[in-house]
């Protein structure tokens, strides 16, 4: 018996299982589907569900219309499955395994190294830098005249503390004066001679002249008498009204024999030619100022191969911390040993060495050395915030 299409009312026969026409399925009893078997498994053995677009194996959906095929999102209740119809699986996103870089233990021991190897080098640099300013002709110019009184100034020896064994500069000076000159002015005209900021101004560049003999500037030193002349004819004026005489031609002649006299003997013992400490005391500076340029390169050097280190790692924010913590320690480590240590060095040289010495040391050298440590220490914390803002702005990136 003929019946007709649901879809379509086309005449089909009995026993058809889908319309010639439209493909709908027709209302024929159909045979049960049978279940799909599932191989033999062990016990406690997970058994992974099967997808149910494989179970329907016992009918054909070939040119079905489209309110009976099944939408592909019906069989992706999760979105472990990829929207396309390969059913690619991915794995979820917060599941995933975090693979967290480090530094290996050789970088980490290298980096250790180099960093403790730039705080040597920066301690070192810095104290060069902080003598050498220190020994500059503007500045030893800038301590003498700042002196309360230049006249005053004791001539001290390393090896006594005696006052009563140590000269001020105006004795010194008077003493070696020629007879003629001495018997025309007073120790007094001496004096106020040598406080004057003019004559101070000529007594610091010949005590430039000594700082550059002991830095190794110069391998002589002696007192050139005609700079020396060259200036009295320049201040005659100051000096006629301190002393109430006029410098002449004779004057002039005995002061070069005075200052040659000094040169082949006095200049010799003051820099302690016979004395074996002083000397040592000498080669040792010369030698620091000599090598100190290597230790400059050698700080680069490690600066350089620090950056190797960790930048390669690509591990910027630890080359920043890095950097940031080895300068503010040798900054910070630098700027309070000078800072606490003027006091005692000043007690402990007092009476020993003249005092323009003590004065550069503790006014040029110290608070030199002091302040370049305060500078690299706050270059060291600049580094270390600059280091955390890094890994901040990172993790908020990274959310």
């Amino acid at each position: 018996m003929a019946t007709k299409c649901p879809m379509c009312d086309n005449p089909v026969e009995e026993g058809m299982k889908f319309c010639n026409i439209c493909g709908s399925p027709l209302d024929t009893p159909q045979a049960p589907a049978e279940p799909v078997q599932s191989a033999p498994v062990q016990p406690n053995t997970p058994v992974a569900p099967v997808h149910p677009m494989y179970q329907q194996t016992n009918q054909n959906s070939y040119r079905q219309p489209m309110q009976y095929q099944q939408p592909m999102q019906q069989y992706m209740p999760n979105q472990q499955y990829a929207a396309t119809p390969s059913m690619t699986y991915r794995l979820p996103t917060d599941d995933a395994p975090k693979v967290k870089k480090s530094l290996g233990a050789g970088r980490k021991v290298l980096a250790i190294f180099f960093c403790f190897f730039l705080f040597l080098t920066g301690v070192i640099t810095m104290l060069f830098c902080g003598v050498r300013k220190s020994f500059t002709k503007e500045n030893i110019k800038k301590t003498v005249t700042g002196l309360e009184s230049l006249a005053d100034m004791r001539l001290g020896k390393l090896d006594s503390d005696d006052p009563d064994q140590q000269q001020t500069l105006a004795e010194f000076v008077y003493s070696e004066l020629p007879k003629d000159v001495t018997d025309r002015i007073t120790e007094k005209d001496v004096e106020d001679l040598l406080n004057d900021k003019k004559v101070r101004a000529i007594f610091a560049d010949s005590i430039g002249e000594v700082m550059e003999y002991y830095t190794g500037e110069s391998d002589t030193l002696e007192v050139d008498a005609e700079k020396i002349i060259k200036s009295l004819k320049k201040y005659e004026s100051t000096i006629e009204d301190y002393t109430g005489q006029k410098l002449t031609e004779e004057d002039y002649n005995g002061i070069r024999k005075s200052v040659e006299e000094f040169n082949e003997s006095d200049l010799q013992d003051m820099l302690g030619d016979n004395d074996k400490d002083t000397k040592d005391a000498i080669n040792m500076i010369r030698k620091f100022f000599s090598d100190a340029p290597l230790y400059i390169l050698l700080g680069i050097a490690g600066f350089f191969a620090l950056l190797v280190v960790l930048v390669c790692g690509r591990f910027f924010s630890t080359t920043l911390m890095n950097l940031g913590v080895t300068s503010a320690l040798a900054g910070g480590l630098v700027f309070f040993a000078g800072r606490f240590g003027e006091g005692r060095a000043r007690d402990a040289l007092d009476g020993k060495i003249s005092d323009v010495v003590v004065d550069l040391l503790c006014d040029g050298v110290i608070k030199n050395f002091t302040s370049i440590g305060l500078i690299v220490l706050i270059v060291g914390i600049v580094l270390i915030a600059a280091s955390v803002i890094l890994k901040i702005t990172k993790s908020i990136v990274g959310k």
